[in-house]
């Protein structure tokens, strides 16, 4: 489940829908964004604002646990960042 808040929504004109996750819209608020994610216990949410959203121990908006993230997903692989393609 993901968790967006509606100009993003707008903005991927329905690519995130389209990729079968469940995807609830919120308003434009960090706040919203918090009691959403916590509320519907989803893993991500992102803002159009280009701040991302990971449910930790509570819902969190930090550059670093988003560095954190990509640089485990570029440690499964041995290939450059450039040849990686979403799975």
């Amino acid at each position: 489940r993901i968790v967006l808040d509606a100009t993003l929504q707008q903005a991927l004109d329905g690519l995130a829908t389209s990729s079968g996750l469940p995807v609830d819209v919120v308003g434009g608020t960090r706040e919203a964004m918090s009691r959403a994610m916590w509320g519907s216990e989803a893993g991500f949410g992102g803002e159009h604002g280009g701040r991302f959203w990971f449910q930790e121990s509570f819902p969190t908006c930090d550059a670093l646990v988003t560095l954190g993230k990509v640089l485990q997903l570029l440690s499964r692989s041995d290939r450059p960042a450039s040849a990686l393609r979403p799975e």
